[in-house]
């Protein structure tokens, strides 16, 4: 019965089709009333606050920038029926779970990523009891870590947390968590990403030590815990030959970048936050924005290669190099084809320490200008025994024998 007034409310429907438009939407309603569409409950849109849309209304593109665990938002392009389409995609990132939006301005989708950001937050599960091995991870962090690391660093550990180990292990009381589910977590996260791997083996036995310490869990689960391996990946400095090759090789644009890496030190990401402010009025001192912790801000002198440099640069933007990480790493692709031998922005920071070393600079100046809180980590990671330094040491023994 129910399918034969389906079939005349259809008659109906092309009917008022070519005559009426009114009829036409009075018996659209009336098919969705008798088919009990009207009971379904329909998806509320939660609306952006005021304040992000007065956000969005602002021309500072500072402001309008995510932030560290904020999501991303990418310029795409595509072609459908050979005309081509520019749309911007949000993609937000949660336990493990991933989110995306599209829209056709930036504003659009910076909007929606917050409405996604925020239904995320929703779905999140509720904060554990105090005794659960994520609270006790929380509060040791808090308390041991967040005031002496960066935010970003800081960020870093609840990231890792959250993606690579299981939300069953988190929530567990903390004497009931085993070794086996640590070490398991481990192994996943150092098999294809070896650094994060160390990075929770490090936290874990740190937090396992002091829990053992103060008497909530009966076993020393440090010494259980077997360290990842980790492959050597030492970079090596840049010979003198092979510095002045790639000086020969690369634009001008290149160069610049080239020899601020070479004589400032700075760290990939740190050469992208210097501002002219940061340069001294007499231009004799930098002031190096550190992204690891609150010891890596440190101010280096301007030496005369880097004062040609900056002179020769334009002071129309803010930043001394209004450049994207994107730019700079394609920079660097260019520059290794070039030159014939592969190399880094890490790379240029070695030799910076290396080139310091064989004039005879000191390990706690070293140690400054690189932004290390012990000199020990700038002998141990930094340097290297090269030819130049060897013959150094060589003359020096020379010259002492009598």
């Amino acid at each position: 019965m129910e399918t034969k007034f389906i079939l005349q409310e259809l008659v109906n429907y092309a009917e008022a089709l070519t005559s009426n438009v009114g009829a036409l939407w009075q018996t659209i309603g009336a098919l969705r009333k008798n088919l009990m569409f009207d009971n379904v409950p329909q998806k509320t849109q939660q609306q952006p606050s005021t304040e992000l849309r007065e956000l969005c209304k602002s021309k500072d593109e500072d402001l309008r920038k995510l932030k560290y665990g904020q999501g991303s938002i990418v310029l795409r392009t595509t072609v459908t029926k050979g005309r081509k389409y520019q749309y911007y995609q949000g993609k937000y990132c949660v336990n493990g779970k991933t989110y995306y939006c599209t829209a056709k301005t930036y504003n659009d989708c910076f909007l929606k990523l917050a409405n996604i950001r925020k239904h995320a937050q929703n779905l999140l599960p509720s904060t554990p009891c105090k005794d659960t091995f994520a609270e006790y991870i929380r509060e040791y962090l808090n308390t041991y870590k967040k005031p002496f690391v960066s935010k970003s660093t800081f960020d870093g550990y609840f990231y890792t947390l959250n993606k690579n180990v299981p939300e069953e292990t988190l929530n567990k009381p903390l004497k009931s968590v085993q070794t086996a589910e640590l070490q398991k977590a481990i192994n996943c996260t150092a098999e294809p990403h070896p650094r994060a791997g160390r990075t929770l083996y490090d936290l874990f036995t740190q937090v396992t030590r002091r829990a053992y310490a103060e008497g909530i869990i009966k076993r020393d689960i440090e010494k259980l815990l077997i360290k990842p391996k980790q492959d050597p990946t030492e970079e090596q400095p840049l010979t003198a030959e092979q510095q002045q090759h790639l000086l020969n090789v690369a634009d001008d644009r290149q160069k610049s970048i080239i020899l601020t890496y070479l004589w400032s030190g700075c760290r990939r990401s740190e050469l992208l936050q210097l501002k002219w402010t940061d340069l001294s009025s007499n231009g004799q001192t930098l002031l190096i924005r550190g992204t690891k912790t609150d010891t890596s801000v440190r101010a280096v002198p301007v030496f005369v290669p880097l004062q040609q440099v900056l002179n020769q640069l334009p002071r129309n933007n803010e930043r001394i190099f209004p450049f994207s990480v994107s730019t700079i790493r394609r920079m660097f692709e260019d520059l290794n084809e070039k030159a014939d031998f592969a190399f880094t922005p890490k790379t240029l920071r070695h030799t910076f320490n290396q080139n310091l070393t064989e004039m005879g600079v000191s390990d706690l100046i070293r140690a400054k200008w690189m932004g290390h809180a012990k000199p020990t980590t700038t002998k141990r990671v930094y340097t290297h025994v090269t030819d130049t330094l060897e013959r150094q040491e060589i003359d020096k023994v020379k010259n002492g024998i009598k």
